[in-house]
């Protein structure tokens, strides 16, 4: 079975992450949150943003999401996939929450992103958290860049996150260990 995705727009959700921005401004005064509270889309904008990604995500959504199961040799468990749409976030995947991208390529690139459930075992117990937690993610994300993409995207996403130094740091361990050799170690301990 392949889930079906299903955006929602929740204006209490939405209200609690722009509150967050506002606290933070209060207590830090940093100019970059002031921006983004500047320019925090209404509800309109986000419901109309909503409204122009999902035939989007439609056309690749049984693809990305039967070859991420077949990747894995995993079942999805849930029919349907809520994401929520706020304003300003960084995505993350419990309850899957996304935010406007004013390039929806990227967006759906973060949504794939953010499908992940991950499993890590202790061989990468020198890395930092955020890099352990994105080493599966990014090689599944490799092979299936390759198989529905091209190499030409899948470098460009490789460059594009990698200005974060965890990001950066599971690719360079993706690339030299190989993401077929961690999907198959993944698919074998969790058999």
């Amino acid at each position: 079975m392949i889930p079906k995705v299903e955006f929602r727009y929740s204006s209490i959700y939405d209200e609690f992450h722009k509150g967050y921005l506002e606290t933070y401004y209060k207590a830090y005064k940093n100019p970059k949150t002031k921006k983004l509270l500047n320019r925090y889309p209404s509800p309109k904008k986000i419901e109309n943003y909503i409204n122009q990604v999902t035939p989007l995500w439609k056309k690749k959504e049984g693809k990305i999401l039967s070859e991420i199961a077949k990747i894995m040799s995993l079942k999805w468990r849930h029919k349907i996939i809520r994401v929520y749409l706020v304003g300003k976030c960084i995505p993350f995947s419990d309850p899957l929450t996304m935010c406007i991208y004013e390039n929806k390529n990227e967006f759906i690139d973060t949504l794939t992103h953010e499908m992940w459930w991950l499993y890590l075992g202790k061989k990468y117990k020198g890395e930092l958290r955020k890099t352990k937690s994105h080493i599966l993610l990014h090689a599944v994300h490799w092979k299936v860049y390759l198989i529905l993409f091209n190499k030409k995207h899948l470098d460009s996403n490789i460059k594009k996150s990698s200005r974060n130094e965890s990001y950066r740091r599971s690719w360079e361990i993706v690339k030299k260990e190989g993401y077929q050799n961690i999907i198959d170690e993944f698919k074998r301990i969790t058999k």
